[in-house]
């Protein structure tokens, strides 16, 4: 009955390139500072969201922060742990969980590497769907977070999250069960420990009664979404290097036994999204998604600073249900210039930077290759999206090679 795991890589730096670049230095974080907001900002959405709020459980937090030190020290991603390696506490998530104290080895597994910063990692793990629906499982409700960056190259960060059910942490931590009626075992530290089989079903189904019968994510009206989907591993669409932010609806399996899905809609205003893909337990080419899960792929990327509105029909015992709802992708704050064409002119602001926004042409365009002078200063936003800024005088033009396309940048 052991839960799972998932790794979510951020791949906007520099070591991404083709050509080693000069990108501004990230900052240094404050671990302590980044594992508290990090569990603020989850615990925000996760509510907002219709779930219930994670308590924070200490050592779960342990176990989270052993393995982000073990992945920066030994410069690695993902979930498993050699023994002999420096910072090693077990090979396995449920591993390091026991190792660090909790009473079983139930638990769910969140990592990101090389987020800048808490919004990054949690918003980048909402737009990896199998983390997604690791973060709103109905099952876990405790977690603890762990952050770690590496001193020597400050890009290079680690933050893990380990979610568990408290009830039956707390089940494990009693008496073993020595009455003649029904019990489970192999769920504790102790893989002999009994638990009763009316006990272990009330604490194993406690999550489910807090939460809400349907969840959606976006959540109605929620703001500042992400447009597009990278990467995570597993792929769950490997022959896309970029798509849209994926759609998600999940129905409480302890107030809903059975749902049939008839349709999942995305609107652009009144405009349909036609490229798209429907993920369930049966498409799901990862089998990953459980059979209350729903997820609708964009299979391109949304726009900036738009209004989506999603809609899905679906039956429950024959009966047919509609839901609706809205959210707003996120809005840069600066003027965007889309760049279409192989070749282009554009003009900026020696003032204010500008944003340009290269729209992909098919599913594995993202930057790679760039090559810019040193008047201008480059900051990624995301795999299609930079902001340039220059400090030149009005009328200098310069030359910026990026993907194979050639930009001339004028100055006004």
């Amino acid at each position: 009955m052991a839960l799972a795991g998932y790794l979510y890589i951020q791949n906007t730096n520099a070591e991404d390139l083709k050509q080693k670049i000069t990108l501004k230095k990230a900052p240094i974080l404050d671990s302590y500072s980044e594992q508290r907001d990090s569990f603020n900002y989850l615990n925000n959405l996760r509510y907002k969201a219709g779930m219930s709020k994670f308590l924070y459980n200490k050592t779960l937090q342990k176990s989270a922060l052993s393995h982000a030190k073990y992945l920066i020290k030994n410069n690695k991603i993902g979930h498993y742990e050699v023994l002999g390696e420096s910072e090693f506490t077990g090979v396995l998530p449920k591993d390091r969980v026991v190792k660090a104290g909790y009473k079983t080895g139930l638990s769910i597994e969140n990592v990101s590497s090389n987020s800048i910063g808490y919004e990054d990692s949690v918003d980048g793990l909402f737009a990896a769907i199998y983390h997604r629906f690791g973060f709103l499982n109905f099952q876990v409700d405790e977690i603890g977070v762990g952050v770690s960056q590496d001193q020597n190259d400050s890009s290079k960060t680690a933050y893990v999250y380990n979610m568990g059910i408290y009830e039956i942490n707390d089940l494990c931590s009693g008496s073993s069960y020595s009455g003649r009626g029904g019990y489970t075992y192999h769920i504790c530290k102790d893989s002999e420990f009994r638990i009763e089989k009316r006990a272990f079903d009330d604490g194993y189904n406690a999550c489910y009664k807090r939460d809400k019968k349907i969840v959606v994510y976006p959540y109605d009206k929620q703001e500042e979404i992400p447009p597009a989907f990278y990467d995570e591993l597993p792929d769950p669409l490997p022959d896309h290097r970029v798509s849209g932010f994926p759609i998600s609806i999940q129905f409480n399996p302890y107030y809903v036994h059975r749902v049939k899905l008839e349709s999942f809609e995305l609107f652009l205003g009144e405009q349909k999204v036609e490229d798209i893909l429907i993920y369930d337990h049966l498409s799901d080419i990862n089998s990953i998604i459980k059979p209350n899960e729903f997820a609708l792929f964009p299979l391109k990327r949304l726009e900036w600073g738009s209004e989506y509105k999603a809609r899905v029909a679906y039956k429950i015992d024959g009966k047919s249900h509609i839901k609706e709802w809205s959210f707003r992708t996120k809005k840069l704050p600066f003027k965007i210039i889309t760049v279409e064409d192989r070749k282009t002119k554009i003009e900026i602001s020696n003032i204010k930077p500008t944003i340009l926004y290269f729209k992909p042409k098919n599913s594995t365009d993202t930057l790679d290759d760039i090559k810019y002078p040193k008047e201008l200063d480059i900051e990624f936003i995301d795999k299609n999206t930079i902001k340039i800024t220059t400090k030149a005088e009005v009328g200098k033009s310069f030359k910026l090679k990026i993907s194979k396309r050639v930009i001339e940048v004028v100055v006004n």
